[in-house]
């Protein structure tokens, strides 16, 4: 048997966009997960690419999107943390490290970004998901969120930015927020003024407390992921746009 094509897309680096260090020192941060967020546990990462066929030189897309993105990060703590499992309490929170970051992958293809999109021609779901990194697991902890930008080599040339995004920790509301606020701070002269301007999202779940949320936690885990820590998928395919 032929041994199987190589990959389309060759990573160049794995590095971590961290959160800034705390004027406390740091410390574990822990944000405890609603039913609502623990039912979504064994669905597979949502993941979004962005195509752009004529960006600026590479390396000042990278100084851009690791600037903004170290930018922001701290009004979106949780996404640098992990999805962590506690057989005591048999619950789900996110736990953010001190020094806690998210995985950003730089890469390159030699794939046609003009092929990718062009609406004559059916669209390539095994090369787009290349272009996503992958943070599945199959048990816990796992990565909240990863980031990869991604550079066409071949063709007319182009950039991709891809963000996977576990799909327990923000609905699809949430990560838009993300993307909305890394966008604008990526467009900005000054990052830190587009985190300033605008008010920052809320990560407090206990506003959905209510008698028995721990016991509807627990019946949705055990109905859902029987097995965790270990995680088995309900779909084998990435949700992706």
């Amino acid at each position: 048997m032929p041994p199987p094509p190589p990959p389309s897309v060759r990573t160049r680096s794995v590095t971590s966009v961290a959160l800034p260090t705390q004027g406390d020192g740091g410390g574990c941060r822990r944000v405890p997960l609603s039913p609502f967020d623990a039912y979504w546990v064994a669905l597979p990462p949502v993941r979004r690419v962005f195509l752009f066929p004529s960006p600026p030189p590479f390396g000042d897309v990278v100084r851009a999107l690791r600037d903004s993105l170290e930018a922001v990060l701290p009004a979106f703590y949780p996404f640098a943390g992990a999805l962590v499992y506690s057989p005591e309490e048999e619950s789900l929170s996110i736990v953010v490290e001190a020094g806690g970051g998210v995985a950003f992958v730089e890469a390159e293809t030699d794939l046609d970004l003009g092929r990718l999109v062009d609406e004559g021609e059916e669209h390539d779901e095994d090369a787009l998901r290349q272009l996503v990194p992958d943070i599945r697991r199959d048990e816990l902890p796992a990565p909240v969120m990863a980031a990869q930008v991604t550079e066409f080599v071949g063709g007319g040339g182009g950039v991709a930015v891809g963000v996977a995004m576990h799909h327990a920790a923000a609905d699809g509301r949430g990560l838009w927020r993300f993307l909305e606020m890394w966008s604008a701070a990526a467009a900005a002269a000054v990052a830190t003024s587009v985190r300033e301007a605008l008010p920052p999202p809320l990560h407090d779940r206990t506003l959905v407390r209510f008698d028995g949320d721990g016991e509807l936690a627990r019946l949705f885990l055990r109905q859902i992921a029987p097995d965790l820590p270990k995680v088995s998928s309900l779909c084998s395919v990435p949700t992706m746009l």
